[in-house]
């Protein structure tokens, strides 16, 4: 079978090929290797590439070893360099991490290759989390296969950009702040973080603890909704995760949304470009088509959750960034320093200038005159949880915008007069991507259309907790009227 064949072949479909002798796993695997090799230079969105180890790995696979149900069995995957890879470079972006190798594997990791996936590399993201293009990684810039003159969108933008461009079948990557949303729309795939709790954060190098989350990226929703079958579940090793029952999302997949009620947060599609809005307005037309009934709801202050998220964030920081003093964690100095001072300036050196102002500033909130703020904004975000809450007892599901941009070009953040145009959207971005992350809900990203410059647009919804298989089923509805699915950059045309 062509490469070009399977590209478009969701994970179910490749297994049941191998399963009918019309391809096999080292078909599949080479198939993503060969785009590496063509087009990684292009893109950057690895750090570590280990095709050599994925080789040797497919080597052990059976072809009889899809049993009906493993369906992640012999599936190369890509993963986000903040999850820790037994034996494996790990670095988060950092020349801080640049030569650490974890003595063990995160727990989600631990569970895709459980299942039987075979891991091709690390990919790139901004240094600790702290971005939104994958410009702030110390090691390369990651460049979207849709357009390689524009950024992939970020935190992991690595990622997105290995499963937009063909270098993997699916990817772990992880949420703070739409990290997975926003890029997975930008690179025109499909993206989704669960319930805080549903799957372990053991083993993520975190930027902030109580916010950050793993989830899945691939091209189609039934991957994704394998990936997160695949990695939820209690785990000992995180004291935050719960037992999930409910599993089975793959199985579960269904195209009718009758009796569905779904919200649109009408002040955010207010303060959208004409164009974004627009392509949103037409995929809620298919959505009531499928069945679905779209109302528009109010919101509370738009630029609140960025406040709340802002304080919270920053104190997190503040703690995950101050072990890494080149004693216990991170980049040892070797040179002869007179004091300690002098010591951690020449460690800490390795850490990029984006990370160096966080390290300046965050401590400030969790002083003695900033305990109140704290205390404050955690007062905040129970009110807003209740409130939205209540929304759920109504609502299935809640959508705005993924993203507030679809065409930025890359060095764009930097120049000032973007910063300063761009300065009112920020609000807006914090009120799209705060509710899924400050307050745990699940979380899905979706292709809906493209701009007038051919650039992928996608949506943002989510639901209350534990209700993966509502938004499952609404992205997988939408997938299947529109057909925009597994979508193929010209880059590979």
């Amino acid at each position: 079978m062509k490469n070009n064949d399977l590209f478009r072949k969701t994970i179910p479909e490749l297994q049941n090929l191998v399963k009918e002798r019309k391809v096999s796993y080292e078909e599949i695997l080479q198939e993503n290797i060969k785009v590496i090799s063509t087009q990684e230079e292009k893109v950057n969105a690895y750090i570590t590439l280990t095709t050599k180890k994925a080789i040797e790995e497919r080597k052990k696979l059976s072809p009889d070893g899809f049993n009906g149900h493993n369906y992640l069995y012999g599936i190369p995957l890509s993963v986000k360099d903040t999850f820790t890879t037994k034996g494996i470079t790990t670095t988060a972006g950092s020349k801080m991490l640049e030569d650490f190798i974890p003595p063990y594997n995160a727990t989600s990791y631990q569970r895709l290759i459980d299942e039987g996936a075979v891991m091709l590399g690390k990919t790139n993201m901004d240094e600790f989390a702290h971005g939104f293009t994958t410009e702030y990684s110390a090691f390369k810039i990651t460049h979207n296969p849709w357009n390689l003159n524009n950024v992939p969108g970020g935190s992991s933008g690595g990622s997105a950009a290995s499963i937009a461009a063909g270098e993997a079948r699916l990817s772990l990557a992880s949420e703070n702040f739409g990290s997975i949303i926003q890029p997975s729309s930008i690179c025109g795939i499909v993206g989704m973080k669960p319930t805080y709790g549903a799957a372990s954060r053991y083993g993520i190098i975190a930027m902030a603890s109580s916010l950050e989350c793993p989830g899945i990226m691939g091209k189609c929703v039934e991957d994704v909704a394998i990936g997160i079958d695949a990695i939820i579940g209690l785990d000992p090793l995180d004291a935050t995760t719960f037992s999930y029952s409910a599993k089975n999302f793959f199985p579960g997949l269904s195209t009718s949304l009758k009796g569905k009620k779904i919200a649109v947060i009408r002040p955010i599609m207010e303060n959208l470009d004409k164009e974004m809005v627009k392509t949103i307005e037409n995929a809620l037309k298919t959505l009531v088509k499928a069945g679905a009934e779209v109302n528009d709801i109010n919101w509370y202050d738009l630029g609140l959750d960025s406040k709340i998220y802002d304080v919270l964030y920053r104190s997190e920081v503040a703690s995950n960034l101050a072990r890494y003093d080149g004693i216990r964690y991170g980049y040892r100095s070797l040179a002869k320093e007179e004091s300690l001072n002098d010591y951690y300036l020449s460690t800490r050196d390795k850490f990029g200038p984006h990370v160096k102002r966080q390290i300046i500033t965050d401590p400030i909130l969790l002083s003695s005159d900033g305990d109140d703020v704290y205390r404050t904004v955690l007062k905040l975000r129970r009110r807003n949880q209740q409130y939205i809450d209540l929304l759920f007892k109504k609502y299935s599901a809640i959508i705005s915008a993924a993203s507030t941009f679809t065409d930025l070009k890359i060095g764009e953040v930097a120049k000032p007069e973007w910063r300063e145009k761009n300065r009112r959207l920020g609000k807006i971005n914090g009120a799209m991507m705060c509710p899924s992350v400050l307050y745990g809900y699940p979380a899905i990203s979706f292709p809906i259309g493209f701009s007038k410059s051919n650039m992928p647009i996608g949506v943002n919804v989510f639901g209350f907790r534990c209700q993966e298989q509502e938004l499952l089923n609404l992205a997988y509805s939408f997938q299947e009227e529109s057909d925009l699915k597994c979508l193929r950059p010209e880059l590979l045309s």
